[in-house]
C-alpha cells in the first residue's frame, strides 16, 4: 500500500523544499498522509451520524494531525518552508473544514512552537508520529490512534457502534 512512499523516503538524502518534489513524489506524500488521516476521519464521521464529534477537534486531535504531517515530512527529508506550510494548512482544511481548519492550523503552529507546554497537543503529536512510523515499517492495516482517542473520549460513540 505504501510502497511508492517507502521508496520515496529511502531515496531522499538531502532535505529539500516540497516545491522541488516531482509530481509523483508529491502525490505519494499526499496519499500517504491522506490514508492515515482520512481513513480515520471517515470511520469517525460514519459512527457519529455524519459529522465529527466535538472531541475530534480537541488539542490532542490537532496535535495528532500535526504529528502525522510533520513526521511524514521528516522521514521524507522535506524542509518546513512556505510551500510545506501551505500543504499542512490544506490537510487541516480537508480534515476539519475551511474555517476550523485554518483556526486549528494556527493553533498547531503556536503549540508546535511551545511544544512541551501543551501536554494534550504533545500526546497527539506523539501518536501521529507513532502511526506514521508504524505504517512505514508494517504491512498491516493503518494504525487508528485518532479514531481510538475519539472512541475513548466520546460518550456517544461506543465500541458497540463499530
Amino acid at each position: 500500500m505504501f510502497k511508492l512512499f517507502k521508496n520515496f523516503t529511502r531515496s531522499r538524502s538531502n532535505e529539500k523544499s516540497i516545491s522541488s518534489l516531482s509530481e509523483e513524489q508529491l502525490d505519494a506524500l499526499i496519499n500517504f498522509i491522506a490514508n492515515i488521516i482520512f481513513t480515520q476521519k471517515q470511520l469517525i464521521v460514519n459512527q457519529n451520524g455524519g459529522s465529527l464529534p466535538e472531541n475530534a477537534t480537541d488539542e490532542w486531535s490537532i496535535g495528532y494531525v500535526y504529528g502525522v504531517v510533520d513526521t511524514s515530512f521528516q522521514v521524507s527529508n522535506i524542509s518546513m518552508d512556505s510551500s510545506s506550510a501551505e500543504l499542512i494548512k490544506q490537510v487541516y482544511n480537508r480534515t476539519f473544514g475551511n474555517n476550523k481548519g485554518s483556526e486549528f492550523f494556527n493553533t498547531a503552529n503556536i503549540c508546535a512552537s511551545i511544544f512541551a507546554e501543551d501536554m494534550e497537543f504533545t500526546q497527539g503529536c506523539k501518536a501521529g508520529h507513532y502511526d506514521v512510523i508504524e505504517n512505514i515499517n508494517s504491512e498491516e492495516a493503518i494504525k487508528l490512534s485518532w479514531w481510538r482517542h475519539i472512541l475513548q473520549n466520546n460518550s456517544v460513540m461506543t465500541a458497540t457502534s463499530i
